[in-house]
């Protein structure tokens, strides 16, 4: 299987076109995908910051933008590390040992 078939799904989901993406060099796609990602993020992170204000008048101690941004982008190491969390919980809770 050629990397443009498996990659093919990914290239068109973020929104390039076929002709686009067949011109691509694996190397090339994967820039493109690292600069895509870091563009969402930086709108996510303008989107928390105006969150962050609409919210203020509304609660007593309004969510900083960094809050409401880490939210939205957790880190596989962050899951793993919330599961392992939770799975103690559920042994205390149920006396698994």
């Amino acid at each position: 299987m050629e990397w443009a078939e498996a990659a093919e799904d990914i290239a068109f989901s973020a929104g390039l076109k076929p002709a686009e993406f067949l011109e691509m060099q694996p190397h090339e796609f994967y820039k493109y995908l690292n600069c895509r990602t870091k563009a969402i993020k930086n709108e996510d992170m303008r989107r928390a910051y105006f969150t962050s204000w609409i919210l203020a008048p509304h609660v007593k101690t309004p969510p900083t933008p960094q809050v409401i941004y880490e939210g939205l982008w957790v880190t596989e190491e962050e899951k793993r590390s919330q599961q392992k969390e939770d799975y103690e919980i559920l042994k205390k809770e149920f006396g698994i040992k």
